[in-house]
């Protein structure tokens, strides 16, 4: 009287005698057998039991489609068996407002769905050449920029700004009496343009073009701070389009400027 696979295939008497020997329940049988393996988007292969298409329906009532959803929302109907009890409880009072919590990237998709069973973990793609350059650009540019914030107050200095204007004011040792604090931000500045546009097209910028930026970003005498206040976030700006470009966060610093080399063998390397 007890529920068995019929016919002669390999799976069917391969379920028969795992139930006969009590490696598997009825359900579990069933659930195995109806289930499917399918792909997941990452790359990994997930188990889909009839629970992962249709919630387990309540007493006397149909089994409901199961749809995906961004907030955490009240389960419709009891959790399947194989699964861990995950309705809330009838005594919980809700909450005045319904507000939605940020949830932790899954290891497959709707994995707060039981009917839904890893089977291998996601698959991880290599980074690209482009990924992997702006990942080094990015563990240059991020202490830089830390100095830059320390430091962008000290490029308002009139005196300081007074010696920049001065034209080739560096062969005649201008540089000496600048304050330390606007050297530092001023070197650092040029160094993310200099990052900045080579993440942007995979060139070295010439020099000409990382001074005309730097220019543009320096505070002018008088300016007001609103205006600085719009050339440090576009020195942010700057940073997170490097880090974003990198597909992944890279380590800040203890990198150097050593550079690295492109698929066809072209070594790079970053200027100040």
């Amino acid at each position: 009287g007890q529920f068995r696979f019929t016919g002669n295939s390999v799976e069917a008497q391969a379920l028969n005698g795992l139930m006969d020997g009590g490696g598997l329940t009825v359900e579990q049988a069933q659930q195995l057998a109806a289930g499917k393996t399918i792909s997941g988007p990452n790359g990994e292969l997930l188990f889909l039991t009839p629970q992962g298409v249709f919630g387990q329906a309540s007493a006397g009532g149909p089994a409901m489609p199961v749809t995906p959803s961004k907030t955490e929302q009240p389960a419709p109907a009891n959790a399947p068996a194989l699964a861990p009890a995950g309705a809330p409880a009838p005594n919980v009072a809700p909450a005045p407002a319904a507000q939605p919590q940020p949830t932790p990237a899954p290891a497959s998709p709707r994995a707060d769905n039981a009917g839904i069973l890893p089977l291998t973990a996601p698959k991880s793609k290599p980074l690209n050449e482009q990924q992997q350059r702006d990942n080094k650009l990015y563990s240059v540019v991020a202490p830089e920029l830390q100095i830059v914030e320390k430091n962008f107050s000290a490029l308002s200095n009139p005196s300081d700004q007074a010696l920049s204007a001065i034209p080739r004011g560096s062969d005649f040792g201008a540089e000496y009496l600048k304050s330390p604090e606007y050297q530092r931000a001023s070197n650092s500045l040029r160094t993310i343009i200099a990052s900045y546009l080579y993440s942007v097209s995979g060139a070295t910028a010439a020099p000409a073009e990382v001074e005309n930026q730097a220019a543009v970003l320096t505070p002018k005498p008088g300016e007001a701070k609103a205006s600085l206040d719009d050339k440090l976030a576009r020195i942010r700006q700057m940073v997170d389009a490097i880090k974003s470009g990198g597909g992944s966060a890279a380590p800040a610093g203890n990198a150097g400027t050593d550079g690295g080399t492109t698929s066809n063998g072209l070594k790079w390397s970053i200027e100040p």
